[in-house]
């Protein structure tokens, strides 16, 4: 179970779908939390949503977000090639890429 504070200071305790079929009503989006819940994406505009419930677009823009801050955030690092070389394939492991790579693939 998860514990969400909206705007208006309500507090909802529930699953991670009450909780933003709660927000939606309220016309809000779900923002802050620590970690995004699995299935989940945290969308700089749309707020916490579905992946499964995400335009194809959409996901890719979120994608490339991801490679982009990933690969942005390497850029600035001051290591060592062994470990440079290393690190640039480990986007690869990003769980939240792979949930958003998965499902635009299956719906091919």
């Amino acid at each position: 179970m998860l514990s969400y504070t909206f705007k208006n200071g309500s507090v909802v305790t529930g699953t991670i779908d009450q909780i933003t079929t709660i927000a939606s009503v309220l016309g809000e989006k779900v923002e802050g939390l620590k970690e995004t819940p699995v299935g989940y994406y945290s969308s700089a505009s749309k707020g916490l949503v579905r992946i499964d419930e995400m335009n194809d677009i959409h996901i890719k823009n979120a994608i490339n977000k991801i490679a982009y801050q990933f690969y942005h955030d390497l850029g600035k690092e001051d290591i060592e090639v062994r470990d440079y070389l290393f690190k640039f394939t480990q986007l690869a492991e990003i769980p939240k890429l792979i949930e958003l790579f998965e499902e635009l693939h299956n719906r091919i």
